[in-house]
């Protein structure tokens, strides 16, 4: 229902009569919290979160698969060959891999930011320096 819309509601044995009520319902939007060091990368699950849009959201990981992808990791992002334990030995065997990758979200997150004026690297800043996140070589 779109926001500002009314909700009409019948009262028993009012049936078809003018003396509904009617209910202004308060727009309803999804906001989903968003982890900024991926917990794939090593990111804590207990870190700051960032508050974005579902849509906004899905948005920033299309962006992020393929940043991972342009910086030549070879890694899905979940699914088979993309789980966190996957990450971790990829970035264990391959010394500056969670650099390389952070510096993909950290485009990313700017990127979105621009767009909608987020604050996903402000956040993402925010958890590095407090050490919100596994370090690997």
């Amino acid at each position: 229902m779109p926001a500002g819309a009314a909700l009409f509601i019948e009262r028993p044995g009012n049936e078809g009569k003018c003396r509904n009520l009617a209910l202004p319902l308060a727009a309803k939007t999804a906001v989903h919290g968003h982890h900024p060091l991926p917990k794939f990368l090593g990111g804590d699950a207990s870190q700051l979160l960032s508050k974005l849009d579902p849509k906004i959201h899905t948005e920033f990981h299309q962006i992020l698969r393929q940043n991972l992808k342009d910086a030549g990791i070879p890694l899905n992002v979940g699914r088979k060959g993309g789980s966190a334990a996957d990450w971790a030995q990829y970035m264990q065997f391959n010394p500056g891999g969670q650099r390389t990758a952070f510096d993909s979200v950290l485009n990313a997150s700017r990127a979105i930011d621009t767009k909608y004026s987020t604050q996903i690297t402000q956040d993402m800043w925010k958890n590095i320096m407090s050490g919100s996140f596994t370090p690997y070589p």
